[in-house]
C-alpha cells in the first residue's frame, strides 16, 4: 500500500513538471513570434568619460589682487623736441643784420645761433629725424645734418673730429640721442670761444632756432 502511494506522488510530480515546462515553451514560443523580423539592438551605449590630466601641481595666478590684468600700462611719452645743448646763446640769429665776426674781423649775416658750452661736452639730437649728412666742411667744420617730419632739418656745426666715428648718413636717431660733441673744428669761428653752432631749416628756409628753444625752457 506504501509503494503505491509513492508511486502516486511520484507521477504527480511528473505530471505537474511537464506541465510547467509546456506552460514556459509556449511562451517562449510566443515572445519569439511576437518580436519576429523587427531589429533589435543589442549593441551598448556609447559611454564618455572626462579626461583627467595627471599633473601635480596646479597653475598659479601671480597676478596681485589689486591690479586689473585688463588695464594696460599707459605708454610712456617721449619729448618731441630736446635742447641739443645746455648753455648761454653768445651769438644770436641775424639772417639780415650784419654782426661782427672776431674770427673773421669783418661784419656777416649769422644764420644760426651760439651756444657756449665745453670742448667734449655731449649735442643731441633736436628731434627725431634720420641723419642726412655727415661732413667736414672748409668754414664750419665737422656738421651734422638730419631730417625731420615735415620738411624740418637741423644742423650742427663746429662738432669734434670723432663725429664721423659715432655716427652715419642713414641712422636713426631719436630727441635726444648723442649725435656727436662740441669741438673746436669751424674756421671761420675760431677765434669764438667753444660753442655749438646751431640752424634750424623749414622747407630750405632758415628760422630762429632760439624762438623754437624758447618753449622748452
Amino acid at each position: 500500500m506504501k509503494n503505491s502511494k509513492k508511486a502516486y506522488s511520484a507521477g504527480l510530480y511528473i505530471v505537474m513538471a511537464l506541465c510547467l515546462a509546456t506552460v514556459m515553451t509556449v511562451g517562449i514560443i510566443s515572445l519569439v513570434y511576437e518580436y519576429q523580423g523587427d531589429d533589435i539592438d543589442f549593441s551598448l551605449p556609447e559611454v564618455s568619460f572626462p579626461i583627467i590630466e595627471n599633473s601635480d601641481t596646479e597653475p598659479v595666478d601671480n597676478t596681485p589682487s589689486d591690479v586689473d590684468p585688463t588695464v594696460s600700462e599707459p605708454e610712456v611719452q617721449r619729448p618731441k623736441y630736446v635742447r641739443p645743448i645746455n648753455g648761454n646763446i653768445v651769438k644770436v640769429y641775424s639772417p639780415d643784420a650784419l654782426v661782427f665776426s672776431h674770427t673773421m674781423q669783418d661784419y656777416r649775416t649769422h644764420t644760426g645761433i651760439d651756444i657756449a658750452a665745453a670742448l667734449g661736452s655731449e649735442v643731441l639730437a633736436y628731434a627725431d629725424g634720420i641723419i642726412e649728412s655727415v661732413t667736414d666742411t672748409p668754414l664750419m667744420g665737422m656738421t651734422v645734418v638730419v631730417a625731420h617730419d615735415y620738411g624740418l632739418k637741423s644742423y650742427y656745426m663746429n662738432l669734434d673730429d670723432d663725429t664721423a666715428k659715432v655716427i652715419k648718413v642713414g641712422d636713426e636717431v631719436l630727441a635726444g640721442d648723442v649725435i656727436g660733441k662740441v669741438g673746436k673744428t669751424a674756421l671761420i669761428e675760431s677765434s669764438d670761444e667753444p660753442h655749438l653752432h646751431f640752424e634750424l631749416k623749414l622747407d630750405g628756409n632758415t628760422i630762429d632756432p632760439a624762438k623754437e628753444l624758447e618753449s622748452l625752457e
